[in-house]
């Protein structure tokens, strides 16, 4: 994975977030849904490149809500969002679409494209104004393919293929884009085992030898503390915790959190806290 996403060095937009080692951070914001009287923040946090930010939390916690929030889907009603530096609000879309890259929850299967056409996609921010896409844009296109297991889906049309491999053709997109922050919501929620190693493993890389900064939604909790550097606990819209996988996922948060008993053990494997659920039948 060395060299598929090169670091992308650009022009800071105006103002600058408090933390300047940050690539991606949240000041004081705030954000409601009226309609439902759904209240989120105040929520502060900052991203750095190389590391992986997991968004975990019940349902109905905000956890989309705060991942739209920080790709600029959103707009916060208070607080600042800052990328590369610059004030979120400032930046152009071009320039953002280079930058970030953000991959649904659920992709359409609608789109009437063969694989690497959707792929292709991604390279769209880095062409010069009305300019086809080159044999290297093909090939980064290509590469990304390789990455997500995809290339032999590249001639098969999207909306033919399952919801696991429409979205690994849409993680695939994302990296194709180059982005030097990349969001995902529930990346590997229709994956099999497999193909949610794989995937982990590609994230992995890019964190550790791209540096670049990712947050995604998770709801396995196991999974957020094996490959997540920290952890945005969330509940009812509130920041409940934040930090190393080791101080959020404790008995005394998932319990008020989530309202379940579980015991916590070290993967013996890997050092990283495991919560194994405590049936009530069982005791």
């Amino acid at each position: 994975m060395v060299g598929l996403m090169p670091s992308l060095q650009e022009e800071k937009g105006h103002g600058c977030c408090a933390d300047e080692k940050s690539i991606l951070a949240a000041e004081k914001v705030r954000f409601s849904y009226h309609n439902s009287g759904f209240e989120l923040g105040p929520v502060d946090l900052a991203l750095e490149a190389g590391e992986i930010l997991g968004i975990i939390g019940p349902n109905g916690s905000g956890k989309t809500t705060m991942l739209r929030l920080l790709s600029g889907f959103l707009r916060p009603e208070s607080g600042r969002l800052y990328l590369n530096g610059g004030d979120i609000r400032h930046l152009k879309p071009h320039l953002m679409a280079k930058i970030l890259g953000f991959v649904p929850s659920q992709s359409p299967a609608t789109f009437p494209f063969r694989s690497i056409e959707i792929v292709m996609m991604g390279r769209l921010p880095h062409l010069p104004f009305l300019r086809s896409e080159s044999s290297k844009d093909e090939d980064i296109a290509r590469r990304a393919m390789g990455a997500t297991d995809t290339a032999h889906l590249a001639d098969r049309y999207f909306n033919e293929l399952s919801g696991g491999e429409r979205q690994r053709v849409m993680i695939a997109m994302s990296l194709a884009q180059e982005p030097s922050v990349l969001l995902l919501d529930e990346p590997t929620s229709h994956l099999d085992i497999s193909h949610i190693v794989t995937v982990f493993d590609v994230l992995v890389s890019l964190a550790r030898d791209s540096k670049m900064a990712i947050a995604l939604v998770l709801h396995d909790l196991n999974l957020a503390s094996e490959y997540c550097d920290k952890l945005l606990l969330m509940r009812a819209g509130k920041v409940e915790a934040l930090g190393r996988p080791d101080d959020v996922l404790s008995v005394e948060n998932i319990k008020s959190v989530f309202r379940a008993e579980v015991a916590i053990h070290e993967n013996p494997a890997t050092g990283a806290p495991f919560v194994f659920p405590v049936s009530r039948h069982r005791r």
